[in-house]
């Protein structure tokens, strides 16, 4: 008997980061640390790139 499953998927302008490879996810928190930092330095005017 076969079997099978469907995952809905949105589709994102942005990049997807995987999170479920890494032991403790260090690079996860940095990443999202540097993502918020940005949108601050944004709103507040900075944009570093």
């Amino acid at each position: 008997m076969a079997r099978g499953a469907r995952i809905p998927w949105r589709k994102f302008d942005q990049q997807v980061l995987d999170y479920d490879c890494h032991e403790g996810n260090y690079a996860v928190e940095g990443a999202m640390r540097g993502a918020r930092y940005q949108e601050r330095q944004a709103a507040a005017g900075n944009p570093r790139e």
